[in-house]
């Protein structure tokens, strides 16, 4: 599904994968998704806690990033 951020990744030469662009509706969708999967597993609309455990694990174009980062006020530690 186009709102994952796995689909927006592909294999590239050799071992490298390429990180491609997400259209802005896209990134808007995976952010509600995750508000949803919040608020049904009980811990309201805040995703901030869970995308600071596993932003990491993500592989995001740096718009769809910003944007997302911006959105629920993530900051990276200093």
């Amino acid at each position: 599904m186009r709102k994952h951020w796995q689909w927006w990744i592909i294999p590239d030469e050799g071992e490298a994968i390429k990180v491609l662009a997400i259209p802005e509706r896209f990134y808007r969708e995976m952010l509600a998704d995750w508000r949803g999967a919040s608020m049904a597993q009980g811990h309201g609309p805040c995703v901030l806690q869970w995308y600071s455990k596993n932003h990491h694990k993500m592989l995001l174009h740096e718009e769809a990033k910003r944007w997302i980062e911006t959105e629920i006020g993530y900051r990276e530690p200093s």
